[in-house]
């Protein structure tokens, strides 16, 4: 995924990928909340060597402190959830954000195949010059406004299609125009495979005043011509998941229960992995 200047390559929803770069974040540090903004987000990156071999950034994910209560660390001082990328998949995405490819403003007469058009509202004068983008960029806060202006060119919205394309039949906004565009640019290519990295740590204070910490790193790899590491990190656990749900079912009707004792003997709604009787198996 790294041989493009977006440093990323699609193996779910780009709508879901865009979208999840505009949310807001909550952390704790050292004690102290730490509230970021969505339209901050993509600015709140923080490089890191938690897996020394890839040039990797964090960024905040969501809620964190909602674990405190999840995991019974209610007098944890720094608890943070956070989205590992490439280093430069942010100030990319800020830059598109930047320059209005996010909007979901939807408009007549306008195509999916033709995102320079939407580049184009960008500017009173409705063209396109790469000096115009660059003062626009800064202007707007890209921070490495020449790797933003290197994904740009990449992605091919520079310049208009050599043939305008047909206007769609319904509105349209710019960012299904982008999510249409990466879709097709941020593809695996033959014999590529996706790559899922994980990296968890905990550190605590016991009794004797001694300092504990436990740290695990997952790196997972695709199969090429086969299942993404993306669709087995998430399927097999899901599988599990099922599994557990159906064993339990099955056990309870053995022993004589009718379908009501079956369903009570299965935990009710969504639940998360904190459980032993839930992540055990599972593991197994």
């Amino acid at each position: 995924a790294a041989d493009n200047p977006l440093r990323y390559k699609m193996s779910w929803s780009p709508k879901g990928v865009l979208s999840a770069s505009g949310n807001p974040a909550r952390y704790l540090s050292h004690g102290q909340v730490i509230n970021i903004p969505g339209e901050e987000l993509l600015l709140s990156t923080t490089p890191t060597d938690r897996i020394p071999t890839l040039r990797l950034e964090v960024i905040p994910n969501r809620d964190s402190l909602t674990y405190k209560t999840l995991y019974g660390v209610p007098d944890a001082q720094t608890i943070c959830r956070g989205t590992l990328r490439y280093e430069g998949w942010a100030n990319a995405m800020f830059a598109l954000k930047a320059i209005g490819m996010f909007d979901k403003t939807e408009l007549d007469n306008m195509s999916l195949d033709d995102t320079h058009a939407f580049l184009a509202r960008a500017f009173p004068s409705g063209q396109v010059t790469e000096a115009a983008l660059r003062k626009l960029m800064a202007n707007r806060g890209v921070r490495d406004v020449e790797g933003a202006m290197d994904a740009v060119r990449w992605l091919g919205m520079m310049e208009a299609p050599a043939v305008k394309p047909t206007p769609s039949t319904r509105p349209t906004a710019a960012i299904d125009a982008l999510c249409k565009l990466l879709e097709e640019r941020l593809q695996y290519k033959e014999g590529e495979k996706d790559m899922v990295a994980m990296f968890h740590t905990v550190t605590g204070e016991m009794p004797d005043g001694s300092v504990e910490s436990h740290t695990s790193r997952l790196l997972a790899f695709g199969t090429p011509g086969g299942d993404s590491a993306m669709s087995a990190t998430v399927g097999y656990t899901t599988a599990a998941g099922v599994e557990l749900v159906l064993d339990r079912m099955r056990a309870a009707t053995l022993a004589g229960g009718s379908s009501s004792n079956s369903a009570a003997a299965v935990p009710n709604g969504v639940i998360i992995p904190i459980q032993a009787s839930v992540y055990e198996p599972i593991l197994n």
